[in-house]
């Protein structure tokens, strides 16, 4: 279900006006799940923010701080800038100016065979900075086009949004 992107393992996916690059290393595969395909953008001119893709991240070096936690990640303060805690061992680390990123594993183990970047809560915990700081907004919501015009339907998980778009499409 997903392809993996080898080349170089450079490219580029263009969200919300964001150039986001991403590289790692030519014996890593990163399957990237078909529904972003239509986001590769050709790779020119400067990226709105860089992620590196490793197999092990090395351990943070110096103390850090516990700021917050949810169900699915948790998020500390480390000396060169945040660490989130992906689960199943995935890290992003991000400098403080959100610039750039590293993904991988943590801790010790064997380097695995590939590693799905692109799964939920990874875009979302990387726009739902970059967005605002370039005058943009993150909805969890559900749409549907109507008549040439976007209609949106926001609310809590659960809520019936992607029942309502159904519903919508059906009527």
């Amino acid at each position: 279900m997903h392809e993996s992107i080898r080349r170089k393992l450079v490219f580029r996916l263009g969200i919300g006006g964001i150039p986001l690059d991403v590289k790692g290393t030519p014996d890593l595969a990163v399957p990237l799940d078909p529904a972003l395909q239509r986001f590769l953008v050709p790779t020119t001119g400067s990226p709105g923010f860089s992620l590196e893709i490793h197999a092990r991240l090395p351990p943070v070096g110096g103390r850090s701080r516990h700021l917050f936690r949810t169900p699915i990640w948790k998020l500390s303060d480390i000396p060169s800038g945040f660490d989130f805690d992906l689960g199943n061992r995935l890290h992003l680390r991000v400098d403080r100016r959100w610039r750039r990123g590293v993904l991988g594993l943590a801790g010790s183990g064997a380097a695995p065979k590939s590693l799905c970047a692109f799964r939920h809560p990874l875009l979302e915990l990387l726009f739902l900075h970059l967005l605002p700081s370039r005058g943009g907004l993150l909805l969890h919501a559900s749409g549907v086009e109507y008549e040439g015009r976007a209609l949106l339907f926001v609310g809590r998980s659960g809520a019936g949004k992607t029942t309502l778009a159904s519903l919508w499409k059906q009527a």
